[in-house]
């Protein structure tokens, strides 16, 4: 990710199926803190688990450009849930959410959904 990090022309990435990499997801998180121009970015199937789901949550809370990000078939809980959805109170500029086939139980889907208030364009796949 380093060498994406001053990239400037990448506009969708497809990670899926990454699981090899145990920090995925903070590597990630990082890179969409500085990144300004990727629009898509697909995590599926990656292993990545709540700490990582909520550094990149934090992420897109500063994030201008991402429109489309998928997370399904991880190890997203409660956790990763309050995260996100706190980060949909904030971000306007994602379109786009995947969280299907996590561990998001219905009563962790509260925080996802009082995010989904607040933002309205979202489109949400669970």
């Amino acid at each position: 990710s380093e060498s994406l990090k001053e990239n400037e022309t990448l506009l969708t990435l497809d990670l899926s199926r990454s699981s090899s990499v145990k920090t995925l997801g903070e590597i990630w998180a990082e890179f969409l803190e500085k990144n300004t121009t990727l629009t898509s970015l697909n995590l599926s199937h990656s292993s990545i688990r709540n700490n990582a789901g909520c550094r990149l949550a934090e992420a897109m809370q500063v994030n201008k450009t991402l429109r489309h990000l998928d997370l399904e078939h991880n190890f997203l809980d409660k956790e990763a849930a309050v995260a996100m959805g706190k980060m949909l109170h904030v971000n306007t500029t994602l379109r786009w959410l995947s969280l299907a086939c996590n561990q998001i139980d219905a009563s962790a889907f509260r925080h996802i959904s009082a995010g989904m208030k607040a933002n309205k364009k979202i489109h949400f796949n669970m």
